[in-house]
């Protein structure tokens, strides 16, 4: 969009200059015919790059309406998930054995499901406007998705460190020390804090894309949503 817009103004501009020139400048027919044909030139370009112009940004567009149906799909999956690993943390003995690789896995497809390249090339005449707007808000929901999984990772690095401990517990009772018991429980209250804002961000980005689903279908988004929870519930189902 970024080169068709620029094409455009180019061509808009040496357009007025040729008009100024064939009613003031030209005084002969051969100068006349040369800036008439410069003249048909640029038309066909500005026209030209003008369908590109807008075929590209209805790509853009039609993209997002797409893509926000698959990140609702597996962000619901994710909140889901880790609304059920939540109630689990306290009474498993091995944390690793719970969800959270998978829901990491989830969040790394979810972040790709959005492509971030046509976000970039999103370039209007105007910067202002519903689409505008909407595209850079998906632009900064991207950010957010990787904070996400950011905070996924920090979690599974506390998991791996209880649960190395939680091995050596059982693998050695009488050589686990006082100190080492206190570590393993705060290492597992952890966890389950890290676990618990984690889901509590997932809602925001949930409710964040659904103000995004409105703006872009408006009341039809609801019946939309509709279908993806059940989608999610069926995917946890077969899971």
């Amino acid at each position: 969009m970024e080169v068709n817009r620029k094409a455009i103004m180019t061509c808009a501009v040496l357009i007025f200059f040729i008009v100024i020139c064939i009613i003031v400048i030209s005084e002969t027919i051969v100068t006349s015919d040369i800036l008439l044909g410069i003249f048909t030139g640029l038309t066909v370009s500005i026209v030209t790059s003008l369908v590109y112009y807008f075929h590209e940004k209805a790509t853009i567009i039609n993209k997002i309406k797409v893509q926000i149906f698959d990140v609702y799909l597996d962000l619901s999956v994710i909140e889901q998930m880790t609304k059920s690993i939540l109630s689990q943390v306290y009474y498993t003995p091995m944390l690793d054995t719970l969800n959270y690789r998978m829901i990491i896995s989830i969040s790394d497809i979810t972040i790709h499901a959005i492509d971030k390249s046509s976000l970039k090339l999103y370039s209007p005449f105007l910067k202002y406007g519903k689409w505008y707007e909407l595209v850079k808000k998906t632009d900064v929901f991207e950010d957010k998705l990787y904070t996400l999984k950011t905070c996924l990772n920090d979690i599974q690095k506390s998991v791996l460190n209880a649960d190395l401990l939680q091995s050596e517990k059982y693998a050695f009772p009488f050589a686990f020390t006082q100190e080492k018991e206190i570590r393993l429980c705060d290492i597992r209250n952890t966890v389950n804090i890290q676990t618990a804002k984690v889901h509590e961000y997932e809602n925001s980005l949930l409710c964040e894309l659904d103000n995004l689903g409105i703006e872009i279908y408006g009341d039809n988004w609801e019946k939309k949503k509709i279908e993806l929870t059940i989608r999610a519930n069926n995917i946890l189902q077969t899971r």
